[in-house]
This record gives structure tokens, sequence and C-alpha cells, in this order.
């Protein structure tokens, strides 16, 4: 008998065998889980993807609660545009056709990236919610993992695009975050808030990020070596859409 070449890494997980002409359709264990030379040689025709996927679109957006016909259409509208440019903090919800144990609800990180099962950690940010779905479908062919997926990308939750400077800075509050920018240096924020105050701790500066697991963390600078240029070393420090900066006040 011979040996079990293939392990299913998309449905039972059990080792699958070869039998005879490897294009050909052979039974396995589970009807949905074929190793990917038999689910490659049987791709459904593109049209048909794209007719599955709007009704899958379809399907979602009736899905999507409200709390009135406006609010709820603008949402659903909002979340449906596929000409969308995915951000860093957007939270999306990645599905696949069929296949319910991919599916997965993840923030974009400050990379620009997420993690998808069995691929690994891939770059989105940037994309429209279209190229993003063809990129994922790309990548479980490519990978052998399935043989023609159908991927759809949801915004369940758009990255706030602001950013708030407080404490002891001229102007404290709230900075509209310039659409064409996807982060910003330190300084120029502090700059945008009117500058330190005469009472500053410039080498005291705070920076409060959302993790992906919802926590706040906090991060201190020294925005004063950055100015001063005394050491040739200092990295920049950016800021996020989201991010809160807090400017200490010096003790005397």
């Amino acid at each position: 008998m011979p040996k079990p070449s293939w392990r299913c890494r998309s449905r039972c997980h059990r080792p699958h065998r070869r039998h005879g002409d490897p294009l050909a359709v052979t039974p396995y264990r589970s009807p949905k889980c074929q190793p990917p030379f038999v689910q490659m040689a049987h791709n459904r025709p593109s049209s048909l993807r794209s007719t599955l996927r709007l009704a899958v679109h379809l399907l979602l957006l009736a899905l999507v609660p409200g709390t009135g016909f406006a609010q709820e259409q603008a949402d659903t509208d909002a979340k449906a545009d596929p000409n969308y440019r995915l951000s860093i903090r957007d939270q999306v919800e990645i599905s696949i056709f069929d296949e319910p144990d991919l599916k997965t609800v993840q923030r974009i990180d400050a990379e620009g990236q997420i993690r998808l099962a069995y691929i690994g950690t891939v770059a989105i940010a940037g994309k429209t919610v279209r190229e993003a779905e063809r990129f994922i479908e790309d990548l479980y062919v490519k990978e052998r993992i399935l043989r023609s997926p159908m991927a759809t990308v949801r915004v369940l939750e758009y990255a706030p695009r602001e950013i708030r400077v407080l404490g002891a800075v001229a102007k404290p509050g709230t900075i509209e975050f310039p659409p064409e920018m996807t982060r910003m240096d330190i300084i120029d924020a502090i700059s945008r808030a009117g500058d330190f105050t005469k009472i500053a701790r410039k080498n005291r500066v705070r920076i409060t990020r959302i993790g992906e697991d919802g926590r706040p963390r906090i991060e201190t600078v020294n925005v004063e070596e950055m100015i001063s240029g005394r050491k040739t070393d200092v990295k920049p420090v950016y800021v996020y859409p989201g991010d809160t900066i807090f400017v200490e006040e010096a003790i005397f």
C-alpha cells in the first residue's frame, strides 16, 4: 500500500493517498477536503466566482444592523465600498466562502499587516477592499491550501483619522490627520498643536496607543533630544491616527 503523500491543512488534518493519475478526482475522507493537485485541476470559472462573491456580499449587507434606515444605508455603503483603501488601525473581518475555520477579525497593525491562517503575516494596508480580497485568494492558491477560494473583506470599524495633543502645548486638543498620511512625526504633531509651552517637559512626552488587544500602551519619549540634534543616532518617533500625545509640565 502506498504511503500517504499529502496532509490536508484546511479541513480534516488527516493524510490522504494518491491513486493513479494525480489529476483525477478520487475519493477522500471528506468531499470538501481534496489535495491541492486535485483542487487546482477543477477551478471554477471566473464568472461563476464573481457571481458567487456578489451573492456573498449581498447576504452580508442584508445582515448589517443599524439604528435607522438612513444610518443603516450609510454604514452598509461604507462597508461595501470596494474602492476604499484599507488603513492602519482599521478593524477588518476576513472570511473565505465555505471555510468557516479561516474566518478572522483583526485590527491592521502599525506595520499595515494582519495574520492569515496557514499563511502568516501579510501586508494589506493601502490596498482597496477588492485588491485585498484578490490578494488573499491568490495567497491561498499559491500556497496550495485552497483550490478556488472566495475571500470577503469587510471593514467593521474604521481607524480614527485624528490624534490628540494634550498637556503643555499652546493649543491642546484634537488634530485632524491628513488623508494622504499614514503616520506623522511627533515633532510635526506637536508643532500643529502650537508647539511646546515654556513650562513643557520636553524630555517626558507620553504617547498612548491602543494595542491590538484593546488595551492602552504608553511610551515615553525624549523629544528634546530629537530637536537639539545632540545625538546623531536618535531615531524619529511616529504617531498614528487614534494616538494621544501628552506633554508633561516641568516641576520647579
